[in-house]
């Protein structure tokens, strides 16, 4: 089930970052909470750049775009291909149908059994604090199903530490207990809330955030070096390198990752850090 709405910062677990010659160690990073203050927008699908108060750029995914069709002078991306051959061969520049396993969805070949935002079907998009496996919306690791939203429950002063457990104004979230005082212990940053409580978060990761209080990723993103960035499954790629796959889908500025929130699903990111 997805959850109603509420913002989130995606960020992966156990994952294997490969740009090139290779591999960097990746750490772990939850899922967020709902505590956007409610003048702050949350992204929309998708992005590539670094992150802003507001992450809304597009979602990097290759689709229906101008020239290229049928491999006309040969293809470099998927963005050059149109419907019905909307993915680059880039061995032979041609513009290919999608390839088994993969779903033409807007003019892109997309996985819906692991697309956050294709999710078991076009534009079945999962919420913030969920991924997509097995064609279903999950809690992120680190939250839980609570009062029809997944949440943190070590830092959310509505939750903290257990669901409908709020904190009182005044007090803050921390290692999921309810205390006095704004101040968080080193690594966490006092977030405040819009009731007067705080909660005590990893901006490093995004958890919730993503390198500041006010940026909260898009579902289609992930939080890697403070920045939100744009990520699709590598299919019909299994195990990084997925090279080929990456640079058709987001171009060349990106990398493979394996083991998404440790469901071993490779997947494309923008940019060359592990979340």
């Amino acid at each position: 089930m997805r959850p109603a709405s509420f913002p989130l910062g995606l960020a992966w677990c156990g994952v294997a970052l490969a740009l090139g010659a290779g591999v960097a160690n990746c750490g772990l990073a939850d899922g967020t909470i709902d505590l956007l203050p409610a003048e702050a927008g949350v992204g929309a699908a998708g992005g590539t750049g670094p992150a802003s108060s507001v992450s809304s750029s597009g979602s990097g995914l290759g689709g229906s775009g101008g020239g290229g069709a049928g491999g006309a002078g040969g293809c470099s991306f998927n963005l050059e291909c149109q419907t019905p051959t909307p993915m680059c061969d880039r061995d032979t520049g041609a513009c290919v149908p999608c390839p088994d396993g993969l779903v033409e969805c807007d003019g892109a070949c997309v996985d819906t059994v692991n697309h956050p935002d294709h999710c078991s079907a076009c534009g079945a998009g999962c919420a913030h604090t969920q991924f997509c496996h097995g064609s279903a919306c999950l809690c992120l690791p680190g939250t839980v199903l609570c009062d029809g939203a997944c949440r943190d429950f070590s830092s959310d002063p509505a939750h903290c530490g257990a669901c409908m457990h709020p904190c009182a104004p005044g007090e803050k979230c921390e290692a999921s207990s309810c205390s006095l005082g704004s101040t968080c212990a080193a690594g966490l940053t006092a977030c405040p809330q819009l009731d007067g409580t705080v909660a005590c978060v990893n901006l490093a990761t995004g958890y919730p955030r993503c390198g500041s209080c006010d940026v909260v990723c898009a579902p289609i993103e992930i939080c890697a070096g403070g920045a939100c960035q744009a990520y699709v499954p590598a299919s019909p790629c299994t195990t990084c390198p997925c090279d080929d796959e990456c640079v058709a889908a987001l171009g060349p500025h990106s990398s493979c990752c394996d083991g998404l929130y440790g469901t071993y699903v490779s997947v494309c990111v923008a940019g060359d850090q592990c979340p």
